[in-house]
């Protein structure tokens, strides 16, 4: 019972609205989320091949950077 509750348009907008997250449901109000939540046109897309095979590099550049 309380999964068809969690599941629910009600459910699911009490929950989003405490993670601070969008909900999947698409009949979920998002008025709560900030903008930066979202994603936009020209974000990176970090979990492509390309960019995952270059994670230790970049961690490695980073690591160096803070060091300083």
């Amino acid at each position: 019972m309380y999964l068809n509750w969690l599941l629910s348009k009600a459910g699911q907008s009490a929950y989003a609205k405490g993670d601070e997250r969008p909900s999947f449901r698409v009949d979920v109000p998002k008025d709560h989320i900030m903008k930066e939540s979202f994603p936009h046109e020209d974000d990176q897309e970090n979990y492509r091949e390309e960019f995952v095979r270059k994670k230790d590099e970049i961690i490695g550049f980073v690591r160096k950077i803070l060091e300083k």
